[in-house]
């Protein structure tokens, strides 16, 4: 065999080389891709889960331990402020001369009621047994939930306001149960919304995915005391597979707009009834005026009631 000139040998191994270097590696069999992929369909079943959720909570009833404090509180004022007429709402109340006292702190120690709202939903609605250690008398508590014959948003003011009947501070508020933030995955909602899910395999614990949320329609859920619009956003930490939710993050309003709200729900596998629910609630609203509101709820001793609460319209 003839002898290649070396400058022709040269050529042949570095084009050898060359191609060696572009060839495809064996990879193996493709990877799946995320869980957390697929925003639509993560969505749909979280959606399809908090309606079976909804189905359970209907007869339950939980123990709710609520904590708020507040700093820099300003003293209120003598005039009652317009109602809430929408389903959640924040309002600061009229301008007061901000104080220098020490911070407030109360405890409510309540029993808490999923009520079923017929076809509108379910909504919490939190009955306070005490405040501060002390009981609350039985006259001054008894405030019947029939509210036959009302329309759906008057339904759920009534129990939003007398769950909310309790709360301290200038920053009045009717959004503080820890099923609120479900109503961004009511059927009803959803085009209100979008929606933007990641995350990442968590190996034997298996997949967990963030699912971000942005209100983008009008009217909000959330409104101001005066009407106006109040968008929300926050995240969702659910399970991809079954849409099961861990944790819900709640973020409305602005210090800019009047009042900004913060609200952390943590869910826990309940042993009893085997059901995944709120565990510990936590809350901090900032106004305006520089006054701060920080609280915590927990929840335990779950328990289903003799009779399913429900709420009908009349006929």
């Amino acid at each position: 065999m003839r002898n290649l000139p070396a400058n022709v040998a040269c050529a042949i191994v570095l084009g050898s080389t060359i191609a060696a270097a572009f060839q495809r590696p064996n990879a193996g069999p493709a990877r799946p891709s995320s869980p957390c992929a697929d925003t639509p369909a993560v969505v749909q079943r979280a959606v399809a889960y908090v309606q079976r959720l909804g189905q359970e909570l209907g007869s339950v009833i939980a123990t709710e331990d609520y904590r708020q404090e507040v700093l820099g509180a300003a003293e209120p004022p003598q005039a009652a402020p317009p109602p809430i007429s929408i389903i959640g709402g924040i309002r600061v109340q009229p301008a007061a001369p901000m104080t220098t006292r020490p911070s407030v702190r109360q405890t409510l120690h309540s029993s808490f009621l999923f009520v079923q709202l017929s076809a509108e939903g379910w909504v919490g609605f939190r009955d306070v047994l005490e405040v501060n250690g002390k009981r609350v008398k039985v006259d001054a508590r008894s405030r019947p939930i029939e509210v036959a014959g009302e329309s759906s948003p008057d339904r759920w003011r009534r129990l939003s306001e007398e769950s909310a009947r309790y709360n301290i501070g200038s920053i009045s508020r009717t959004v503080n149960v820890p099923t609120f933030a479900l109503l961004v995955l009511h059927p009803g909602n959803q085009t209100r919304f979008s929606f933007s899910a990641s995350g990442e395999d968590q190996g034997t614990a298996g997949s967990v995915c963030d699912v971000a949320f942005q209100e983008t329609d009008s009217p909000t859920i959330v409104r101001s005391g005066v009407g106006g619009d109040v968008p929300s956003s926050g995240t969702f930490r659910l399970e991809p597979a079954t849409g099961r939710l861990l944790q819900s993050e709640l973020i409305a309003g602005s210090t800019s707009t009047g009042v900004a709200s913060k609200a952390l729900v943590r869910y826990e596998r309940d042993q009893k009834l085997q059901l995944w629910l709120p565990r510990e609630m936590r809350e901090q609203y900032v106004a305006q005026s520089g006054e701060r509101l920080e609280c915590v709820a927990r929840y335990s001793n779950y328990r289903r009631a003799e009779v399913t609460f429900t709420i009908r319209p009349g006929a």
